[in-house]
């Protein structure tokens, strides 16, 4: 009997889970603000950290009403062209800027929606700099940051 109890439980824990993972969390409208939990930089010339930084995630507040169902367009209204993938329940991510020829950047963002007020952010950015610059400019030929964070909803 306390076999066949434990079971029980363990299936419907698990079927619950299961449940809740793919349904759509819908953002709340309101204020939100980004927050920098981690951030790598490395190979870069540190003449370029400052401007890498500030490419990497938003850095102001913002008044935001989100579509409905949720889209990762909402959080960013400028960029119209971004092509924003959903990839598991949750979860999306778009390349933000794809550039080559000389020099090749990339920028990579991926979005999880974990609850009505909390939004992660993983942004992946990859430069691959002449090595004849890199050198000039005290780097190497490769530059890559990562940053993790997340949107708060303030208000």
């Amino acid at each position: 009997m306390k076999l066949l109890l434990k079971t029980t439980l363990i299936l419907v824990s698990f079927a619950s889970t299961l449940l809740f993972a793919s349904t759509p969390i819908q953002p709340t409208d309101g204020t939100w603000t980004p927050h920098i939990t981690s951030h790598d930089i490395k190979g870069c010339p540190s003449m370029l950290n400052a401007l890498i930084k500030k490419q990497s995630m938003p850095n102001k507040s913002k008044k935001i009403t989100f579509e409905k169902p949720f889209t990762p367009a909402s959080l960013f209204p400028d960029s119209t062209e971004v092509q924003w993938k959903n990839i598991a329940p949750n979860q999306w991510e778009a390349v933000m800027i794809k550039a080559e020829g000389t020099m090749n950047l990339s920028i990579k963002w991926k979005l999880d929606v974990r609850t009505p007020k909390e939004i992660d952010i993983d942004s992946k950015i990859s430069l691959k700099i002449p090595s004849e610059l890199a050198q000039m400019f005290g780097g190497s030929a490769d530059c890559n940051v990562h940053t993790l964070g997340t949107f708060n909803l303030l208000r």
